[in-house]
């Protein structure tokens, strides 16, 4: 027995976990938490959720500005602990807009109506007859991502920036997830069409003349002809189809070639071979395995400082894009924030001079220059050192940080240096010439540390000096 479209819909839909990372919070001191994220899913000011047994507001006022998946602030008794937060599923609903219209009049609470998928009735439902066929059938949908708005008080812009731009994430995650279902045949292509102010379209009049729904709602309207695969059936039984196991499509190391993986049987499946993660260029080891002071080079390597897990199946090695941009500040490949900024900020924007977090996006690196930017070798190695200081404060939200040894700082220099020259590319780096402390012991000396200078990229300095070094820090983000 076939299952309707709609039903096929909404299992995709119930599919959907909506989580917004947190990757930094400050605390503001008056009950207010600013948080940096990459991914805000479908959050709009005044937006309430519950996160260990504590209800938290989106806020948007002067200072506390709501910013689409950069930043957002919450009010709230505590500051949250938690990594993470998971949203509510979206509420699906299906029919005309008059049957819709009546289903959502007898709810009382937004939250039991919104944010919501609504796919539009009638169906139209082309099947494919032939035996031999892998596509059951292509439904022509147009299905709808909205959410409740203050159409009174909002601009058009705030209507695209608290409503339309949250909801896209919602379609662009739907689309996705479509692309991986054994269910769903290959997408080729989609039509996304943005609603502020969603109602009655009248193209001759230049947008919506009236509301459809009691509620005042803006959104994104997905069209879309889904191929839904066939299904192995129980001869004439009414139970659940058992689904046939089917390749997997993996997208090739240039991004856009692809390829299939084939796995067999029926109900039975292997694991689905899922692409996920960048593999970075992990070359951080000099190999130093007498370790001369607490945190230095061969402390961090058997200590686990320096552990990493490379993604098993990854979707591509990262690489400089050296014919664009010889200068090494362009990467190949997008990164983890879908740009090719090698240099971000937590936020995934082109990272400055004044950042105090810098990610390298070609190694998985993350360098910050605490207050204390520069220190003997002394004084930031060993019990209660700099270093120790750094990470027992939970410096930036972390307490994992290293010195970088010889490698990395080679890593991330330039070679092409005069006098006055910066000796690295981070761009945090803004004290020109002067030598950077590295953590790795010169040869087997125990007197002896390398440092990093303009002319010859590594030199050395006895360890007891009291010689004072730029001080970095890195920690592995990726």
């Amino acid at each position: 027995m076939k299952r309707e479209t709609v039903d096929i819909v909404e299992d995709l839909i119930a599919q959907l976990s909506i989580v917004v990372p947190f990757n930094t919070i400050t605390d503001n001191g008056d009950g207010s938490y600013t948080i940096e994220s990459c991914n805000t899913g479908y959050l709009f000011p005044c937006y309430k959720f519950v996160l260990d047994e504590v209800t938290y507001t989106v806020m948007n006022e002067v200072g506390k500005e709501f910013i689409f998946n950069q930043q957002f602030t919450i009010s709230g008794n505590v500051i949250p602990t938690a990594s993470q937060v998971l949203l509510d599923g979206l509420k699906y609903y299906h029919g005309t807009v008059i049957a819709t219209k009546e289903e959502l009049a007898r709810k009382e609470l937004s939250s039991d109506k919104f944010p919501m998928a609504f796919l539009l009735e009638v169906l139209e439902d082309d099947f494919n007859n032939a035996d031999d066929a892998r596509i059951d059938r292509v439904s022509k949908l147009r299905l709808f991502f909205l959410s409740e708005t203050d159409e009174n008080n909002w601009t058009t812009q705030e209507h695209y920036e608290f409503s339309i731009k949250p909801m896209r994430n919602l379609l662009d995650k739907f689309i996705t997830y479509l692309d991986r279902s054994n269910l769903i045949g290959k997408v080729d292509s989609y039509k996304a069409i943005n609603h502020a102010k969603f109602g009655v379209f009248v193209s001759s009049k230049g947008g919506h003349t009236k509301r459809i729904f009691n509620d005042k709602l803006s959104g994104v309207e997905l069209l879309i002809d889904l191929p839904i695969r066939k299904s192995k059936d129980c001869d004439d039984c009414d139970t659940e189809p058992i689904l046939e196991c089917l390749p997997a499509t993996i997208t090739d190391s240039d991004g856009v070639s692809t390829f299939e993986v084939l796995s067999g049987g029926i109900g039975a499946c292997t694991p689905a071979v899922v692409q996920s993660g960048i593999q970075y260029q992990r070359d951080y080891f000099t190999y130093q395995v007498i370790s001369y002071a607490a945190y230095d080079d061969a402390w961090q390597l058997a200590n686990g400082g320096y552990n990493f897990t490379h993604p098993a199946i990854p979707l591509f090695i990262q690489e400089l894009d050296l014919v664009t941009d010889p200068t090494g500040n362009t990467l190949l490949y997008n990164n983890a924030f879908g740009n090719k900024i090698r240099w971000t900020s937590v936020s995934g924007v082109l990272a400055t001079s004044t950042e105090t977090y810098t990610i390298d996006n070609l190694t998985g690196l993350a360098y910050v220059r605490p207050t204390t930017i520069r220190s003997s070798y002394n004084n930031v190695f060993g019990i209660g050192g700099v270093l120790e200081t750094l990470n027992t404060s939970g410096y930036n939200g972390y307490n994992d940080y290293f010195v970088p040894n010889g490698k990395i700082i080679i890593n991330i220099s330039t070679f092409s240096l005069k006098a006055g020259d910066r000796a690295v590319l981070l761009p945090l780096m803004k004290f020109g010439i002067y030598e950077i402390l590295t953590s790795t012991t010169y040869r087997f000396s125990s007197t002896s540390v390398y440092d990093s200078n303009h002319v010859t990229i590594l030199s050395t300095v006895q360890k007891s000096s009291n010689t004072v070094f730029q001080n970095i820090y890195c920690r592995i983000h990726f």
